[in-house]
């Protein structure tokens, strides 16, 4: 992919304001339909319907820092936008440095990172091996999860929308207004609708489709219309009118579309035509968060600091709820819900953990927050780990958790009570490996010899018996987290007995057998494969010179 710079285009910023204003949130939308909730975070909100809903394995994340990756890609800009995507132990997650990063989930350390053609501010969907992408050249883009090319497509316009991905097709949006329909294996354009085409409102789109029941559910933002559309042709179904523009993603639960609008209201319609479910609330803010719907409750944040828990189907408020920041530190983030527990970043640079009594547990800052920027990203959990985008001057992929909860890669050491004698050589290797492994492999190399790797033990502390030789050891440690080879040097150096180095020169008297013989293999016993008998001054028998016992 080539690089371009986003500046020679003289664009402005995702909503197409210039300033500090203009850096809002990008919500992602990762969808994979393969494993397990609580084993990865394959979308935004983890499903396509966009309910918010996790499951962080039991282990309760607190607000220690676990890892950071840090993007140093081509881009002037590297700030951390989007949110990541967690799938089989990988976190895949895009920067405004043009590029794309892969990069393991229990310790930050990168895998892959590809350069793309220009920023990228949205979110990937990974699905059956396949990361999906929007960028600022026009562009969705289809790599193999080990980073390498499958397709690209032109959307016509920048991307700030993450893509769903359903049945095989990709559903994504772009900056000219349009919806498309993409087939997920080739790229190629099934259906596209115009949704924004009443002037002079711009034709930006930020709202990521949510797919329900073959049902496009998508807002937009100059006719702030909530709209439906036919998954399987484009056709309308519906459209909402709102009193403003829609950047929030719809969450559809239970045959109801939640979704937040630029009038300061969240609504909740019917699937079946956008009839009013309940009323629409007023936040007393505008919502450009995308609500997260859990255990009969919908959470939503709001640009004056507050984030709003209401019944999903009475919209009354709960109890001990609005949790306000400060009217000056808004909330794009769009909160998350695992194991009661309401994670949610903000604009001054803190994500936070909230209980759902609405009680802050903990705070934690990213260290992004400068006047007029703030944190975006919207959190996703996977593994007992809170894994969210740095935001706006800050170039960072964070994973916090609770250490001690979270299994970490082994490191492989281990000590050998000899690493010197005479063969054979009895050697007792322990194991004193970090973070905790659970399984062993131990391997040697002769040097000396054939150099071939031997794996000869699976215990935690092998007893193992060498040879003459010069033998390198290494250790493989593992578990859940993942393998480690040890990295110190250390030779088990064994020499010849000195039995056996005058083996052909030694004879011994056997008293029970009434023989002399050589000790041919040195090991100072009769051994009659090996060994030779003499008959003291017979004939033809050649004299042997040396030490006799």
């Amino acid at each position: 992919m080539t690089v371009q710079s986003d500046n020679s285009k003289g664009r402005s910023g995702p909503l197409g304001i210039s300033g500090g204003i203009w850096r809002l949130l990008i919500i992602p939308v990762l969808l994979c339909m393969s494993l397990p909730l609580g084993v990865s975070a394959f979308m935004f909100h983890n499903d396509a319907a966009h309910t918010g809903i996790y499951n962080d394995g039991g282990t309760h994340p607190n607000n220690v820092k676990l890892w950071n990756y840090t993007f140093t890609g081509p881009g002037a800009d590297k700030s951390a936008y989007a949110s990541p995507a967690v799938v089989d132990n990988v976190v895949y997650m895009g920067s405004l440095d043009k590029s794309m990063a892969a990069v393991y989930a229990n310790n930050g350390t990168k895998i892959w990172s590809v350069d793309t053609a220009d920023e990228v501010h949205a979110s990937a969907a990974v699905v059956n091996h396949v990361v999906y992408f929007t960028t600022y050249a026009d562009n969705l883009v289809a790599l193999h999860d080990d980073g390498t090319p499958f397709w690209e497509a032109d959307i016509g316009a920048p991307g700030h929308i993450s893509p769903t991905v359903v049945n095989d097709v990709v559903y994504v949006g772009s900056d000219n207004g349009r919806v498309f329909a993409i087939g997920a294996t080739n790229g190629t354009t099934i259906w596209t609708r115009l949704t924004n085409t009443t002037s002079p409102h711009s034709n930006f789109m930020h709202s990521n489709p949510a797919v329900v029941d073959n049902v496009v559910y998508i807002g937009n933002e100059n006719t702030y219309n909530v709209s439906a559309l036919n998954a399987t042709t484009g056709a309308w179904i519906w459209n909402r009118t709102t009193g403003g523009s829609v950047y929030s993603s719809p969450a559809v639960v239970n045959n109801v579309v939640y979704v937040g609008s630029n009038d300061d209201y969240l609504y909740a319609l019917n699937t079946a035509n956008g009839f009013d479910h309940f009323a629409p609330y007023n936040t007393f803010g505008a919502v450009q968060s995308s609500p997260a719907v859990a255990d009969g409750f919908v959470y939503v944040g709001n640009n004056y600091g507050i984030l709003t828990a209401l019944d999903k189907d009475l919209g009354t408020a709960k109890s001990g709820w609005p949790f306000v920041v400060t009217s000056t530190d808004q909330i794009f983030s769009s909160p998350a819900v695992a194991n009661g527990i309401v994670y949610a970043g903000c604009y001054n640079g803190k994500l936070y953990a909230i209980d759902v009594n609405g009680t802050k547990i903990w705070e934690y800052s990213t260290g992004s927050y400068n006047a007029g920027y703030g944190l975006f990203s919207s959190p996703a959990v996977a593994n007992g780990v809170v894994y969210v985008g740095g935001g706006d001057g800050n170039n960072n992929l964070f994973a916090i958790g609770n250490r001690s909860g979270v299994a970490q890669v082994p490191v492989a050491a281990f000590t050998a009570n000899v690493t010197s004698g005479t063969a054979p050589l009895p050697v007792q290797f322990t194991n004193t490996s970090s973070n905790s492994p659970t399984s062993w492999n131990w391997s040697f190399r002769n040097v000396t010899g054939d150099n071939a790797q031997i794996w000869f033990s699976t215990v935690q502390n092998p007893v193992q018996t060498f040879g003459v030789g010069n033998f390198s050891i290494v250790l493989n440690a593992s578990n859940s987290a993942g393998y480690n080879l040890s990295t110190q040097v250390t030779f088990i150096n064994v020499t010849a007995s000195s039995v056996a180095a005058m083996a052909s020169k030694i004879g011994t008297y056997n008293p029970t057998l009434g023989i002399w013989y050589l000790d041919y293999n040195g090991n100072g016993a009769w051994d009659p494969a090996t060994d030779k008998v003499y008959t003291w001054g017979a004939t033809g028998y050649a004299p042997v010179i040396g030490k006799w016992s």
